[in-house]
């Protein structure tokens, strides 16, 4: 599905170029049990149970980042003999927050970079009695969720240059760009379930994050908007910051692509209508869906088969039904506190994730 959406940039002379920004958690294993209590079909094991490597929120302070080199020093390394375009390794603000960057690489390269750094992260550092997850609301405590940037970009094969370039000194995003971060807006709702897929990943959206995209829109550096605007002249991007590091790389990427070439080939707008990065409309509602069952309905009730065809598109809303309804069963047999990861979710996507 994803080289399907890249022909159709190739067949236009373009070229997509991304960018990784990925959050995960590194935490330290206290025992080696397997946790197979409880476990059987549709249900996860217990969680594997961990303790935190600091305590949390000094971006980059070096004695934080101590506390996780000795794993994320050498992990950098086997990353890069791995061949991927690693950019850095920083501490974020969490308790054992990591944030890594990938120079920017063609879309397939980067759906496949997402998902080996993923995998191999994971198994590096269990190999040393740590674990890594990629779930974005853990179950630890003053943890800040995670989430996944996607920078992108357009080229112009046949000049090489980038297409949200602005001309003159005034810098920001060109016409092209704006046409771009347009089709992102209008197909977002539809489209979400791809990037933020689980139950868990919509607890970063909420209102009490300050730095949280909860607005659809696009700003320089107002960080609600779903879409910011990064760079001027050849380094011009939007970065859409909704996504959950745990997605699917091949949908998430695949899902961006096609929004944004559907903005980029659309007929030009109504001059009198505002673009949405300034000034929102009121055709659809303006913030992003708040849970799964919001973006699982408007997936379901959408256009969601233009990208995916309707056997994938059925396929991914039986799954996540069920996903959603043994949430929504466990929930009513046991009544959690509001506002917190409930043990369902710990055991569902901890570890697997």
């Amino acid at each position: 599905m994803l080289r399907r959406v890249v022909n159709r940039y190739a067949a236009l002379g373009l070229q997509p170029v991304l960018g990784l920004e990925v959050e995960w958690y590194l935490t330290r294993r206290l025992d080696d049990e397997p946790g197979n209590q409880g476990n059987g079909f549709g249900l996860q094991g217990q969680a594997p149970r961990v303790t935190a490597v600091n305590a949390g929120y000094q971006f980059n302070l070096d004695a934080a980042y101590d506390t996780v080199a000795p794993i994320t020093g050498p992990l950098g390394l086997h990353l890069r003999k791995l061949g991927l375009p690693l950019r850095s390794m920083e501490h974020e603000s969490g308790p054992g927050q990591v944030e890594t960057t990938f120079s920017p690489m063609t879309a397939l390269d980067t759906a496949d970079a997402m998902l080996l750094f993923r995998t191999v992260t994971k198994r590096f550092c269990a190999r040393r009695g740590h674990h890594a997850s990629f779930m974005s609301q853990p179950r630890l405590d003053a943890a800040d969720p995670s989430g996944w940037h996607l920078n992108q970009s357009v080229v112009d094969l046949a000049t090489g240059r980038n297409l949200f370039s602005a001309e003159g000194l005034s810098g920001g995003l060109s016409p092209n760009g704006k046409a771009y971060a347009e089709g992102l807006l209008t197909w977002a709702r539809e489209l979400f379930l791809l990037s933020v897929p689980t139950v868990n990943g919509y607890r970063r959206l909420a209102a009490e994050h300050a730095l949280a995209p909860t607005r659809l829109g696009w700003s320089f550096e107002d960080r609600t908007a779903m879409l910011r605007v990064v760079g001027s002249g050849a380094g011009a991007h939007i970065e859409n910051r909704v996504g959950e590091p745990c997605a699917n790389p091949y949908l998430n990427i695949a899902a961006q692509l096609f929004a944004g070439l559907e903005g980029l080939t659309a007929q030009p707008a109504d001059p009198q209508t505002a673009p949405r990065g300034e000034a929102p409309t009121e055709t659809q509602p303006q913030t992003v869906p708040q849970t799964l069952a919001e973006a699982l309905d408007a997936f379901r009730t959408g256009r969601a088969d233009q990208l995916l065809g309707a056997p994938l598109a059925a396929c991914m809303t039986k799954l996540k039904e069920s996903e959603l309804g043994r949430f929504t069963a466990w929930t009513s047999q046991t009544a959690p506190a509001p506002g917190q990861v409930t043990d369902w979710e710990q055991r569902e996507y901890f570890g697997v994730y």
